[in-house]
């Protein structure tokens, strides 16, 4: 894999650099796939801020967030949600602020799992 630093929007992939059009919070290269946890800017809404991208910038998926069960009492609405920190590479597990502790498929940015943590 080529070296991938990052700085504000900027992501420097050897000598290239994408501009994104927001800044970056994290991010982490997993067999060959750039996983970029943006900063959130909402204050309501659902913003699903976990990019996967290949080497060249291109877009591969933005991860799914996760669904409220039914039957979990006293939790709240997920009307405000998004991911909050990378936890783990292998495999991929990302926090999100509804406490949730969610494994996103590498190769689709599918929700494989999700644990309430609370």
């Amino acid at each position: 894999m080529k070296k991938v630093r990052f700085s504000g929007k900027k992501i420097q992939i050897d000598r290239k650099t994408i501009i994104l059009d927001r800044e970056i919070d994290d991010l982490i290269v997993i067999n060959h796939k750039i996983i970029v946890l943006l900063k959130v800017h909402i204050t309501q809404g659902r913003d699903h801020n976990l990019i996967c991208l290949n080497d060249y910038g291109n877009i591969l998926w933005i991860a799914e967030l996760p669904n409220r069960p039914v039957d979990l009492p006293n939790t709240s609405s997920l009307e405000l949600d998004f991911y909050w920190s990378i936890r783990a590479s292998h495999p991929l597990s990302v926090g999100t602020f509804s406490s949730y502790n969610c494994e996103i498929d590498i190769n689709t940015g599918k929700l494989i799992s999700q644990e309430f943590t609370r």
